[in-house]
């Protein structure tokens, strides 16, 4: 560890790490049980270690008081209780084999999931957008259903929303703002025509509503992204070795993603 410049002595500093820990001991081993190796050395990681002791292994943590526990006991230790541990480790990996999909090295959680992709996309208010922006009725539409799904829309709540969602992209377009596009990955933002509207749902739904739906509105842009490039129904190449353009844009994706797939509805 010492000879990285990662990990000098401000790096075990701002991580609290014990270093005559590190390097007074033998037999030592970083132990990652998720992704915690991020090379930021302001963020809390390596946070376990493991050590050869009487003829088996016995693991610590690295800011503790150099207690050493049995593996099931490390764990009670670090995350409460073996189920918030199990919790957390398969969310984290279910979401990094989430986005290992065709674009990478076809390797996804879910393989066969190409219809539930499919039911996705066809209802999705931005494909459909894509497919025909001058509906903006339906547009409004489908997305207000979604909103619907995560949470109870009073009437009065569902009509101020579509009034006040109309009026943003109204002005938008008469300003002449220039459009936002869905980006690659989550966002902070949503978007509608070019449009942020994140500010407008908070303006509606009490904080409770919001937050159910803001989280959830964020999950359905990570599953769109996930869900196009699953189906690749583009036509940029799958990687930098196939022939053609590879420096397709996510919104050209979007396009032809939802041409190619409504076209046929």
């Amino acid at each position: 560890f010492g000879k990285s410049h990662v990990y000098r002595r401000k790096f075990f500093d701002i991580n609290k790490i014990d270093t005559q820990l590190f390097f007074g001991e033998d037999s030592l081993f970083i132990v990652s049980i998720k992704n915690e190796s991020l090379s930021w050395p302001d963020l809390p990681i390596y946070r376990i270690y493991g050590m050869k002791k009487c003829d088996g292994y016995l693991y610590g943590l690295t800011w503790g008081k150099r207690e050493l526990y049995s593996f099931s006991d490390l764990l009670k230790t670090r995350y409460g209780s073996i189920d918030k541990f199990r919790e957390i480790y398969l969310n984290d990996v279910r979401d990094n084999l989430s986005l290992m999909g065709d674009e990478y090295n076809g390797i996804a959680l879910y393989p066969n999931d190409k219809r539930g992709m499919q039911s996705f996309l066809e209802k999705d208010y931005v494909i459909y957008e894509r497919y025909n922006p001058a509906d903006t009725v339906g547009v409004l539409n489908r997305f207000v259903s979604l909103v619907s799904t995560y949470t109870l829309l009073k009437e009065k709540q569902k009509d101020l929303l579509e009034d006040k969602i109309m009026e943003r992209v109204r002005y938008n377009h008469t300003m002449n703002i220039v459009k936002k596009e869905v980006k690659d990955y989550i966002p902070s933002e949503i978007i509608l025509y070019g449009a942020d509207i994140t500010v407008l749902l908070s303006s509606v739904l009490t904080e409770s509503q919001y937050k159910v739906v803001y989280s959830a509105l964020q999950s359905c842009n990570s599953y769109r992204r996930d869900a196009i490039f699953g189906l690749h129904l583009f036509r940029s190449p799958k990687n930098i070795w196939d022939d053609g353009d590879y420096a397709t844009s996510y919104e050209d994706m979007l396009k032809e993603t939802a041409n190619n797939l409504l076209n046929h509805v």
